[in-house]
């Protein structure tokens, strides 16, 4: 975690299963976490609401 950090970069840690696994990555400081501990398995249609909307017609 300090070698990433100090190269300016951030650490995303995936496969978060149980809370004691994101409670160590909280105390090491890890920047991002995904995992199904996190959050469940999502539908197409339900992602999207979750999702900023961008408009990128005017670019």
């Amino acid at each position: 975690m300090n070698l990433i950090h100090n190269l300016d970069m951030k650490v995303v840690a995936e496969g978060i299963e149980k809370e004691s696994q994101y409670e160590r990555l909280k105390e090491i400081a890890c920047d991002f976490a995904q995992g199904y501990y996190l959050y469940k398995p999502l539908e197409e249609e339900d992602v999207k609401k979750h999702l900023p909307v961008i408009d990128f017609s005017n670019r």
